[in-house]
C-alpha cells in the first residue's frame, strides 16, 4: 500500500498546531532548513517538502523541558518520531509526527563563534554550523497564515546551508547528510 502524501494545507495546520505548543511553553524557535527556504523563498512550503518540517530552538533540552513538549505534542494528536539525547559531541533533536507530517525540533547550541547541530543516519551522526551571527537576532517571517521567526541574516544563512538557495532543487537531489554546505567534515573537533 502506498503511503498517501498530506496536502501542503494539513502541514500548515500542524506547523500552526506544534507553534501553539512551543509558545504555549514559552519555547522560542526558529523555521529552518527547507522549511525556511521555502517561506522566505517562495511564502509556501517547498515543491514535495512539506510533509518533512524544520524547525529551531536554542533552550536546553532538559528531561522537563522535553516531556511537556511530548505531552503537549500527543494531546494534540502527535506521536513521537524519534528522539536524539544530546551528548558532549552531539545536540539533541526532538520530532513528532502527524497525519504524515513530521515536525523535527533541532536543539541547537552556540560554541566559539558557531551555531552547531547534528543530524543522524542511523548510528552515524553529521555535524553541521554555520555563523553565530546569523541567529544573533531574529526576523519576522508571515508563512502559513501565522508569524515564525526566523535568522536575522536569513539570505546569507540560506546561502551558508544551500549555495544557490534561489534556484529551486527538489529535494531528491538534495541530502542534509552529505550535500547540505554547512556540514562540518572533521566532526565536533572540527567546529
Amino acid at each position: 500500500m502506498e503511503k498517501k502524501q498530506p496536502t501542503r494545507d494539513a502541514a500548515a495546520v500542524a506547523l500552526r498546531d506544534f507553534q501553539r505548543i512551543l509558545d504555549a511553553r514559552g519555547i522560542i524557535f526558529y523555521l529552518d532548513g527547507g522549511t525556511l527556504l521555502g517561506a522566505y523563498r517562495d511564502g509556501k512550503f517547498c515543491e514535495d517538502d512539506h510533509d518533512d518540517i524544520d524547525l529551531t530552538t536554542f533552550e536546553a533540552p532538559t528531561a522537563a523541558r522535553i516531556h511537556d513538549i511530548l505531552e503537549d505534542a500527543a494531546e494534540a494528536g502527535f506521536a513521537v518520531y524519534h528522539f536524539w539525547r544530546k551528548t558532549p559531541t552531539t545536540t539533541a533533536q526532538l520530532s513528532v509526527e502527524r497525519g504524515g507530517v513530521k515536525i523535527d525540533l533541532m536543539f541547537k547550541e552556540r560554541r566559539h563563534k558557531k551555531v552547531w547541530w547534528t543530524v543522524w543516519r542511523g548510528r552515524v551522526p553529521t555535524h553541521k554550523a554555520v555563523k553565530a551571527l546569523y541567529f544573533s537576532s531574529d526576523r519576522a517571517i508571515a508563512f502559513a497564515e501565522s508569524i515564525f521567526r526566523g535568522p536575522a541574516f536569513i539570505e546569507e544563512y540560506l546561502e551558508a546551508r544551500y549555495g544557490d538557495w534561489k534556484t529551486p532543487v527538489h529535494r531528491r537531489d538534495y541530502s542534509c547528510y552529505s550535500t547540505d554546505r554547512c556540514i562540518v567534515r572533521g566532526g565536533y573537533d572540527a567546529i
